[in-house]
C-alpha cells in the first residue's frame, strides 16, 4: 500500500476511536405490521371487508373474501447512522425504540368493534394476542370478532290495553 493510503486510513481510525462520528447507510422498523385472519368468534367462518385501522401512523386495510389482511411495517431508512467512539451506546437511542406490540382495531358490519394489541408469543401483556414476529410483522392466526347484540325492539301497544 502507499504511504498516502496508510495515513488515510490511520487518520480515519483515530477519528472514529477519538469521537468524531463515522457514518453508514441505515434503516429500522419505525411501526411494526399485523397479518391475521379475521373471523367470527362463534362459527370460525372468515368476515370479508372488515376494516381494520392502525394509528401512527395511520393505515386502512379491508380483509378479503377469506377474512386475511395485513397492514405492512413501517420501514424508515436513513442516509446515514452515526456511530461515535467506542464505548457510546449506538443502539437503542431514545428517538429509535419501537415497542414490541401493535394495536390496531377491527370493525365490521353486525360486529362489535374491537381494539386488539399483538405481541411477541410469550411476552406478558394484558388483553395481549401472542403473535410470530417475521420480517417486521406480527403473524397472528385469527382475531375473533364477536356478533352485536341485536336492538330491542320497540313496542307500541294498541290504546285499548295501555288503559
Amino acid at each position: 500500500m502507499k504511504p498516502c493510503l496508510h495515513f488515510a486510513l490511520l487518520v480515519i481510525l483515530l477519528a472514529a476511536i477519538q469521537g468524531c462520528a463515522v457514518s453508514l447507510p441505515d434503516s429500522r422498523v419505525a411501526a411494526y405490521g399485523v397479518e391475521a385472519n379475521v373471523v367470527d368468534a362463534d362459527t370460525d367462518a372468515p368476515i370479508a371487508n372488515a376494516l381494520i385501522y392502525v394509528s401512527r401512523p395511520d393505515a386502512r386495510v379491508n380483509s378479503d373474501a377469506d377474512g386475511h389482511f395485513r397492514i405492512d411495517p413501517v420501514i424508515e431508512s436513513s442516509a446515514m447512522r452515526t456511530i461515535y467512539q467506542i464505548g457510546d451506546p449506538i443502539w437503542p437511542c431514545n428517538d429509535e425504540v419501537v415497542r414490541q406490540e401493535r394495536r390496531f382495531t377491527v370493525t365490521a358490519p353486525g360486529y362489535e368493534e374491537a381494539t386488539y394489541t399483538a405481541v411477541l408469543e410469550g411476552v406478558e401483556a394484558p388483553c395481549g394476542l401472542g403473535a410470530t414476529l417475521r420480517d417486521g410483522t406480527f403473524c397472528l392466526s385469527k382475531v375473533r370478532m364477536r356478533r352485536a347484540p341485536l336492538p330491542m325492539p320497540s313496542v307500541c301497544l294498541p290504546d285499548t290495553i295501555r288503559q
